[in-house]
């Protein structure tokens, strides 16, 4: 796996790329989590504005750019389309890396299930879901 500091450089050239102009990166660290991929948040400072973003990769040995290339596209649509999706920006380095906005949240189902604190969200779950659903079967196919 390569270390932050080859990330971190992958990263600030990507972003100047999609950006247009120099960007800073700070805070990259890994994430836990990301059964089949690496996942790493970071900051990139644009004029002076913070963005949190994360890094979502294919791990050594297993790249597939095609289909990273694929679900930016596919996140794309969705996130034109009101898909609850975080916005995908581009493709990191090689194209085995997709970057996206960083979305706060918990997704560990247990915690969602059992701890007080969650009891508004679990009452509008479901909503929230058949919403999203019908989001996602609303943007057109050819996109």
């Amino acid at each position: 796996m390569p270390g932050p500091d080859e990330i971190g450089e992958e990263l600030e050239a990507g972003a100047a790329r999609h950006f247009g102009r120099p960007v800073e990166i700070e805070r990259l660290e890994p994430l836990q989590g990301g059964a089949s991929r690496e996942l790493w948040a970071f900051a990139a400072v644009l004029d002076g504005r913070r963005r949190e973003l994360v890094l979502r990769r294919d791990p050594k040995g297993v790249e597939d750019p095609p289909a990273r290339r694929r679900e930016l596209e596919a996140l794309a649509a969705a996130h034109r389309h009101g898909v609850p999706v975080p916005e995908p920006l581009w493709l990191h380095g090689d194209g085995t890396g997709l970057v996206m906005a960083r979305v706060q949240g918990e997704t560990i189902p247990r915690r969602l299930l059992r701890d007080d604190r969650y009891a508004a969200a679990r009452a509008g779950l479901t909503h929230q879901l058949a919403a999203a659903a019908a989001a996602v079967h609303a943007v057109p196919l050819d996109e």
